[in-house]
């Protein structure tokens, strides 16, 4: 398996082989399959970690009925490893079917955070957020100013039903007849 991604063909061609080696009468049992396929996991990212807590797993399943445990031996090689994998196997409900059900999860759960995070964006998320309050009313979509900190448009009756309706400032700030600065305006 290269990565996460490529889980759903891994699993089905590891389900295939498997499936055409029983029909053909070779003696493949279950402990064979799940250590090829755990042994098949790649070796980058959190997949190490992951490898291990499938072998503890099954080592935990074993220990459980019988009240030993078989990871006590040091795994020195693939064919030790093969067999404690084996050995705990044969007296556990750990199936093929459990293990790759476990392996689909671990894999979509790696694709979903991959799609939700891309490459640096916990750099970008922190550079383009603001520090402050936000300076934007989401009602009107005005930006907040000093001249106009509820980031509304200004209401001052201009006459006959008309409004100054204007963006930079709000009533409170304006020099129109009738709003907050009234007469107030600058002579530049």
């Amino acid at each position: 398996m290269k990565d996460a991604g490529d889980a759903a063909r891994y699993l089905s061609e590891h389900s295939a082989a498997r499936r055409d080696l029983i029909r053909m009468g070779a003696s493949y049992s279950d402990e064979e399959a799940i250590f090829h396929l755990i042994e098949g996991l790649p070796e980058t990212g959190t997949w190490p970690s992951f490898h291990l807590f499938l072998q503890s797993s099954c080592t935990i399943a074993t220990a459980a009925p019988t009240g030993t445990s078989v990871s006590s031996a040091p795994k020195t090689s693939a064919s030790t490893a093969h067999s404690s994998i084996s050995m705990a196997l044969s007296m556990s409900s750990v199936t093929f079917e459990s293990v790759s059900v476990k392996i689909a999860a671990e894999a979509h759960r790696l694709v979903q955070q991959l799609s939700f995070s891309s490459v640096g964006s916990e750099y970008a998320n922190a550079a383009t957020s603001p520090v402050g309050p936000p300076n934007v009313n989401p009602a009107t979509g005005l930006r907040k100013t000093r001249n106009n900190p509820s980031g509304t448009y200004c209401d001052t009756p201009i006459g006959e039903g008309l409004v100054c309706g204007a963006s930079n400032h709000d009533k409170a700030h304006c020099f129109k007849p009738g709003g907050g600065m009234a007469g107030q305006r600058p002579s530049w």
